[in-house]
């Protein structure tokens, strides 16, 4: 009869301390310290329905503390409690995945957005934060979610915002290799540049060029290289356009148009203090120049190399060209010192041979 009057008082007891337990959701606590703290005992000591609201509590205290990665570390816990809440857990769980990637699209932490909206299916949709999230995507190679944000803009009633995102859809499609489709919105853009009286963005232009290249579209890639010469003739990124112009039309025999750009190319380097394309640049051409039988101007491009740092086997090529083109020039001393230094450079060349066999032939 005792034990059965213990173990009932037992269960009163434990009656009475759940009641009180429960009873403190309802209390009008605004410390949130004191809550946190209380919300852990309580998880900490009830495996029940008590437990879970402290739990799905202790949620939403750290969501509106703004501490977010707290709310996604509870993430396997809340999944277990049911659906018996004014809001479901996963509800909770989605608001401070959302809420976290928004703050880290603001410090442009692109990585960690893309991440959240990938594993927690996020739907950032406000038109606030579009501009940003695009530049995201592309940074993080999703180029096809880019797209789907500058695509639902190609039909806005605004130009100004239609210019804007048609750029970007360029943009995406270059990136996504769609070389055809980005060259589509050519003449659209030219047509809404005119209206609106702005400048196609430069990165705009840059990734029509080199569709046109892409699609080996020689003539199309001259005609936009000299748009970007007068539209943004001071750009030193002009520099990689001008060249491939120079190396599309070497491929295409094109003699004339490769000295324009090769000549282009050279100004580019000197104005902003280059040699990055040196000495290949000067090589093609010299060779151009050479097949135009415009050889003082090749000499004259040869010899501009001379006080560069050149590997040796580049300065053996380089003493052979100024060496043979003096000698077509009918300036034989010149001639003999540029053979007499190019078999001197200790490399293995062929230019170094035949460098030898003029030195040879020579008085």
């Amino acid at each position: 009869m005792q034990d059965v009057y213990y173990k009932n008082s037992g269960d009163y007891v434990q009656e009475v301390t759940e009641s009180l337990d429960e009873l403190f959701f309802k209390r009008n606590e605004n410390n949130e310290t004191k809550l946190a703290n209380y919300y852990d005992k309580l998880i900490e000591k009830y495996n029940n329905e008590i437990g879970q609201k402290a739990l799905f509590e202790k949620a939403k205290l750290l969501l509106k503390q703004e501490r977010f990665e707290e709310v996604l570390n509870l993430q396997k816990e809340l999944e277990r409690v049911p659906d018996r809440f004014e809001i479901k857990p996963e509800e909770l769980v989605y608001e401070a995945a959302k809420a976290l990637a928004l703050q880290q699209l603001q410090k442009d932490e692109c990585h960690t957005v893309v991440n959240l909206i990938e594993t927690y299916k996020l739907q950032i949709t406000e038109p606030e934060y579009e501009e940003k999230l695009f530049q995201c995507f592309m940074r993080v190679s999703r180029f096809d979610r880019a797209r789907e944000i500058s695509t639902a803009h190609l039909k806005d009633s605004t130009l100004s915002n239609r210019y804007y995102w048609a750029q970007k859809e360029v943009q995406a499609l270059f990136k996504m290799g769609k070389y055809p489709e980005a060259l589509a919105f050519k003449e659209d853009l030219k047509t809404l540049s005119f209206s609106l009286r702005e400048t196609i963005g430069l990165e705009t232009i840059r990734d029509l060029f080199f569709s046109l290249v892409k699609l080996k579209n020689l003539e199309g890639a001259a005609s936009l290289a000299e748009g970007i010469k007068i539209l943004y003739p001071n750009e030193a990124s002009n520099l990689d356009i001008y060249y491939e112009i120079v190396k599309m039309a070497s491929d295409a025999k094109n003699d004339l148009l490769l000295v324009t750009y090769a000549e282009a190319s050279l100004e580019m380097q000197k104005k902003f203090n280059s040699t990055a394309l040196s000495p290949t640049l000067e090589f093609s051409y010299v060779d151009a120049l050479k097949r135009l039988g415009r050889d003082e101007e090749a000499l004259r491009i040869a010899e501009s190399l001379l006080p560069q740092n050149l590997t040796p086997k580049d300065r053996i090529r380089l003493f052979y060209q100024a060496g043979e083109l003096s000698l077509k020039l009918q300036d034989t001393a010149k001639a003999k010192s540029y053979f007499t230094q190019c078999v001197a450079i200790n490399d293995n060349s062929s230019w170094k041979n035949i460098c030898q066999q003029n030195l040879d032939l020579m008085p």
